[in-house]
């Protein structure tokens, strides 16, 4: 029977042979009548590749397409090992998720991916998730098209819109309130400093490490984040509340540690020993502990980026410098600060008319 009951799959799944292959992939539906057509179309788009097109008829799978995506355009590209995994992760369930290894890329037509994208919306899962799986297939369908040559062409896929237009930022009295919690946990407390003072994401700061720190150049000293999203080192100067703190924790380190932030545990200083130590990855716990108790509630740790930001903006540092610090890719994602200057604006009104001739 070509369509039929898979165990541990809720949908019918379709079988049956073409060119001497044999075809088997899950359907997409519950319904047996819909399954049916999903497989007399499939049929159809096959023959139709194979007597019309510029192209036979494929048999490359999602499976095998995955992999070869993997290991060429993705394997050529610098990334970070969190990233790394990541994208692994992603393309597993994508193909988890597209029915398995032996889904055909042809039988990823237009409506066959707008399903998809519904069943995603459906979980539920968070737009942002969404779009991964989405641009992910998109990209995959437009390598096998243009340079693999073994599609036709690539359906029309797009995008959810996100509203990525969130700031929340603290001021000095939220700032004190945060502080104040955060002393009872040491290594939270310098991290939370740090991420104010410099403006780095979370992995840039728990990633650094002391080579990377220079506490004597003159006039300021700064560090250099080498592990960035965007793949491209940056250099940001510190404020002398950070580098007290690194002054602080590099007299504190470890022998032969080299990340600038640990998460320390108690010692038995009775028996001489120093305190364990080991770097501190993971603070989500903590500082969502530290952000119930100093009531507030809305705060994420990739929100004393954004204070970062914006105190910048509100002392009239130039946009531009702005986006330098925090290694933006484009001028287009620091203008969400741009509001936050109105001095800039004033300035601008003010300049006199021109003089007639």
């Amino acid at each position: 029977m070509s369509v039929f009951r898979r165990k541990g799959s809720p949908f019918f799944w379709i079988e049956f042979e073409f060119r001497g292959r044999r075809i088997r992939q899950s359907s997409g539906t519950t319904s047996i009548k819909k399954a049916q057509e999903v497989e007399r179309r499939f049929r159809q788009q096959l023959h139709d590749q194979l007597l019309l097109g510029h192209v036979p008829a494929s048999t490359m799978t999602i499976g095998e397409a995955v992999e070869r995506y993997a290991s060429t355009h993705l394997r050529m590209k610098k990334r970070r090992l969190k990233t790394v995994k990541a994208d692994a992760y992603l393309l597993d369930k994508l193909v988890e998720r597209l029915g398995g290894d032996d889904v055909l890329l042809t039988s990823l037509t237009m409506q066959r991916i707008g399903d998809f994208k519904e069943q995603l919306i459906r979980q539920p899962l968070q737009p942002a998730s969404v779009n991964k799986y989405l641009a992910s297939i998109k990209a995959i369908l437009r390598k096998a098209h243009s340079e693999w040559g073994v599609l036709q062409a690539v359906p029309a896929i797009s995008l959810l819109t996100l509203n990525n237009d969130r700031i929340r930022w603290i001021d000095k009295h939220e700032e004190l309130r945060l502080l104040a919690v955060c002393k009872r946990n040491k290594h939270l407390h310098d991290l939370v400093i740090f991420l104010l003072d410099t403006g780095a994401r979370l992995s840039e700061a728990t990633g650094l490490e002391w080579k990377d720190v220079e506490l004597d150049h003159q006039p300021r000293p700064f560090v250099r984040f080498m592990q960035t999203k965007s793949g491209k080192p940056r250099t940001v100067p510190l404020t002398a509340r950070a580098t007290g703190l690194l002054k602080d924790l590099y007299i504190l380190r470890p022998a032969g540690e080299p990340h600038v932030f640990l998460q320390r545990f108690p010692g038995h200083s009775w028996r001489g020993t120093k305190p364990r130590a080991k770097p501190f990855y993971n603070p989500h716990g903590s500082w969502d502990n530290a952000v119930e108790r100093s009531g507030l509630g809305d705060l994420h740790l990739h929100d004393l980026r954004h204070t970062y930001a914006s105190r910048l903006v509100q002392k009239g540092v130039p946009l531009l410098n702005v986006s330098n610090l925090l290694g933006h890719s484009s001028l287009k994602m620091t203008m969400r600060y741009a509001h936050l200057a109105p001095s800039n604006l004033d300035d601008a009104v003010s300049v006199p008319d021109a003089v007639p001739p």
